[in-house]
């Protein structure tokens, strides 16, 4: 035995400590991208260049333009050509034709950049319900010509959100230094090379669609796309994560696993982000593509604090890139056609394991096969009774909910005491969305300690020992992976991975047994074998982990560490063993003294009468020596109020504190409402106007209270309400924006303070109509007609600082105008923003980025 203490204990303790620790890193860092520094140095200053426009979007056109150019200068600097031959942004080919040719040399095509100015066409947009009306995007397009038939594509985003938009720069700067060194290298591909720029990300990737959907330039290049990378924002921090796949996955992660084995991937990835409010982006469908983002830092992503390049994300996000150049662009892939399902994950950083999935089938059989063996040898050996192995799964099912309801219980008791504090909004409890490895690491421990208290009382209620428990856990374990193996392949894995290691540790418990005892005079459950599936998994579990935290609210966190008190469900049960050791180790602290309360009879002599004796009670106090005592209820008592402690101290301060924290996530069109005091105004038919006075991002409510009081909760609204009681005309102009039916039975629309707003507007009850056409309300009389086939509601977003217009209609419903005013000069004599921007401008160190807005919403049935 002493080999087992002295080498086996400390070894397997050692590697649990450090699995743990890698996967940690892995979740967080990511892997090493193979640049070199003047590499990273040039994709952090073509990054910064372009960060420095700001809202590169339609809420300043002029930033926008000039990142455009940034980027085909910095490409024709380095050798690219230009076609058409313009030399500013007038000169820019608007006339719908997406056919230019290459700039060739010799009649030979050479490296050409394009600039692809196109309106959006209704046909281009994924839902033919959800319209952009007369949206002009312009793309930046740069191919190199390859000696085949096939194309590579490369594409992120050069606009970025109306505050901030450091993060987005991280990826277009990255692509840029790619396509820069691709192109000074002055080698010629196997496969044409597309580096896309796309235009208008932030309004559902509008550019991209208009590539995929209109550009038919460069010998027909977008659609002879046959492998495609996509590389998205996710947040201001965090590791890049390849998300989401497309087409034909097991080709394409197969093949690039082998250059990259650095980026964190995983086939679970897409399950996740599926069943989150960041679903990613689906425009490349059609594409075999693989889908790259980054997740953290939400609250300062996409508002004015989003200033500061994040040097390692730049870096992971421009070696992927130049991974993908050399992995696809001399390989064939032309047969990168027929769709395919993969399990994919990467392990530290080190390599990506990939395999159909239908090998999770055949892993699910292997599964199945081991569950037989220990069934048939069990039969014969006898190593350990079916019925304890039941009731310990009973046990380990009874202790994740006794243990998921405690954790839940005290995960709204910390949010309350934080809400009492005024660190979250009450509101938002259940919304709040952060994640802290501090906070996570504190809450498993917790949550352990929880699970041990009911492990100690369980087992003696099922007259069961630690070792039943744990081989029920390996059979429910054993189930779990074998139904996720054929109802989601791609998250299965790391059950599987568990359910493998611990079911051939029972196999190899139930073989040799008999023979360990006899040699080593031990049971063979000393050995602690099923804690090398915690091993070896933990890897797998916690980058998966991570990423379901920072997809999620911070409340699911009671179902992540219900995964957590699966693993340690493998170890947990045996906590009690450890009473004798501690026990000893408590008795060799300095001995205690313990005060003893003692009643005895003596016999005491009569003073008046000598000789005279009489038996008396007498009270009397001894102070003795003791050993010090290690019990289970004070060390479990303990280490949970420790760790609870510092679950509230890791969601109070620092990066990862609720009140860093992120409750909502805003699109594009949606984004006057982030860190916003509103100013709305509402009308509906024939009803008298309401004005009232509005937050609706609850972490920015958390800060904007303390200046503007009196605000009460609408539930309706989900939003933080007040009236306003001041003159409507102080903050609106002289006349409100309106629409009504004009002499020619069209809906005309009258637009105040058009140059800086956003128009949305929504036919509701709509299924009757089936054309709708649009005339801009000037001189032109530009007109687009839209068409549609029974759509309920249809929704047409119109371009930002779009002006009067007219809609006919075809049939009647019920229309609804949305407008979103950005930074009107009104706003100033609204008194609570007055109040708020002094209060911010004192604490603006502690506070979000406050902004200001109007919100009109004009409901009429035509």
């Amino acid at each position: 035995m002493k080999i087992f203490k002295r080498i086996y204990y400390p070894v397997m303790a050692a590697l649990v400590v450090l699995m743990l620790v890698l996967g940690i890193v892995d979740s967080h860092v990511g892997g090493g991208s193979g640049l070199k520094k003047s590499q990273v140095d040039s994709a952090m200053r073509y990054a910064s260049q372009l960060a420095g426009g700001a809202n590169r979007n339609e809420h300043d056109s002029s930033n926008r333009e000039e990142a455009r150019d940034y980027i085909v200068k910095t490409l024709t600097d380095a050798g690219a050509n230009k076609m058409p031959r313009w030399t500013s942004s007038n000169d820019l080919d608007d006339d719908g034709k997406n056919t230019v040719e290459y700039f060739e040399r010799d009649n030979t095509p050479v490296p050409t950049v394009y600039v692809q100015k196109a309106v959006i066409a209704q046909s281009s947009l994924p839902s033919d319900s959800d319209v952009s009306v007369a949206r002009t995007v312009e793309n930046v397009i740069f191919a190199i010509p390859g000696t085949s038939n096939d194309a590579v594509l490369l594409h992120a985003r050069y606009d970025g959100s109306f505050f901030g938009g450091a993060s987005y720069s991280a990826a277009a700067g990255s692509l840029l230094q790619t396509a820069v060194d691709v192109l000074s290298s002055g080698k010629t591909p196997l496969n044409t090379l597309v580096f896309l720029f796309g235009d208008a990300g932030q309004e559902g990737d509008l550019g991209a669609y208009a590539f995929t959907k209109q550009f038919s330039g460069f010998d027909n290049v977008s659609a002879r796309v046959r492998a495609a990378a996509d590389f998205s924002a996710g947040g201001t921090g965090g590791t890049l994560m390849m998300y989401a796949g497309s087409g034909d996955v097991l080709s394409l992660v197969g093949k690039y696993s082998r250059f990259n084995g650095g980026t964190f991937s995983s086939s679970a990835l897409p399950l996740l982000f599926k069943g989150s409010d960041y679903s990613g982006s689906g425009v490349f469908g059609d594409y075999n593509t693989l889908n790259f983002t980054n997740r953290g830092g939400f609250n300062e992503y996409a508002t004015a604090k989003d200033s500061t390049l994040n040097r390692k994300l730049v870096e992971q996000q421009a070696g992927a890139m130049n991974k993908f150049v050399s992995c696809y662009s001399d390989s064939s892939v032309a047969k990168f056609d027929s769709k395919s399902t993969a399990v994919y994950f990467s392990y530290l950083d080190v390599m990506t394991v990939y395999y159909p999935a239908a090998v999770a089938f055949v892993i699910a059989g292997i599964i199945l096969g081991l569950v037989i063996a220990i069934v048939i040898l069990n039969i014969r050996n006898k190593a350990f009774g079916w019925g304890k192995a039941l009731a310990g799964a009973a046990v380990q099912l009874v202790t994740l909910l006794a243990t998921s309801l405690a954790l839940l219980a005290l995960y709204y008791l910390f949010a309350l005491l934080l809400s009492g504090f005024g660190v979250v909004s009450f509101r938002s409890i259940s919304a709040v969305r952060f994640a802290g490895t501090g906070t996570l690491l504190s809450a498993a421990v917790l949550a352990i300690a929880l699970a041990i208290f009911f492990y100690i009382i369980l087992k003696r209620t099922f007259a069961v020992k630690a070792v039943d428990v744990v081989r029920g856990n390996t059979f429910i374990f054993a189930l779990v992976a074998f139904v996720m193996s054929f109802a989601a392949p791609g998250i299965s894995y790391p059950f599987t991975c568990v359910a493998l290691f611990s079911l051939t540790a029972m196999l190899f418990t139930v073989l040799f047994k008999r023979k360990f005892k006899e040699k080593f005079k031990t049971d063979i459950e000393r050995l602690f074998l099923y804690v090398w599936a915690i091993v070896f998994s933990l890897p797998l579990f916690l980058p998966v982990i991570y990423a379901a935290q920072t997809l999620f609210p911070a409340v699911t966190i009671v179902l992540v560490l219900a995964v957590v008190l699966g693993l340690a469900g493998f170890i947990a049960p045996f906590a009690d063993y450890l009473k004798p050791v501690l026990d000893k180790a408590f008795g060799k602290l300095p001995k205690r003294t313990v005060r003893y309360e003692r009643v005895v009879t003596e016999r005491q002599e009569d003073k008046a009468k000598k000789g005279k004796f009489t038996e008396v009670q007498v009270k009397k106090i001894e102070k003795v020596k003791t050993p010090c005592r290690y019990l289970n209820r004070i060390g479990i008592s303990f280490v949970a109020f420790i760790s609870a402690v510092m679950v509230v101290m890791f969601c109070s301060f620092g990066t990862t504190a609720y009140s860093s924290a992120s409750a909502q996530a805003y699109s594009y069109y949606d984004s006057i409402y982030d860190d916003s005091l509103l100013f709305v105004y509402e009308k509906n038919g024939t009803a008298s106007a309401t004005t009232t006075v509005e937050v609706h991002d609850m972490a920015a409510y958390n800060f904007i209270r303390y200046a503007v009081k009196d605000m009460s909760w609408n539930a309706d609204k989900k939003a933080y309400v007040k009236n306003y009681n001041g003159r409507t005309e102080d903050v609106l102009s002289s006349s409100v924006s309106d629409f009504d039916k004009n002499s020619s039975g069209a809906v005309a629309f009258k637009i105040t303070d058009s140059g800086n707003s956003l128009v949305t507007v929504t036919l509701k009850g709509a299924s009757a109509v089936k054309s709708v056409i649009f005339n801009k309300g000037d001189e032109n009389r530009e007109s687009e007609e839209y068409t549609f086939n029974e759509q309920n509601e249809i929704v047409f977003r119109l371009p930002y600082g779009y002006s009067d217009f007219d809609m006919t209609i075809d049939a009647s419903c019920e229309i609804v105008f949305e407008q979103h005013i950005f930074n009107s000069s009104n706003i100033s004599s609204m008194g609570d923003w007055d109040e708020l921007y002094k209060y911010y401008l004192s604490n603006s160190e502690v506070g979000p980025s406050i902004k200001s807005g109007i919100v009109l919403k004009i409901t009429k049935s035509l």
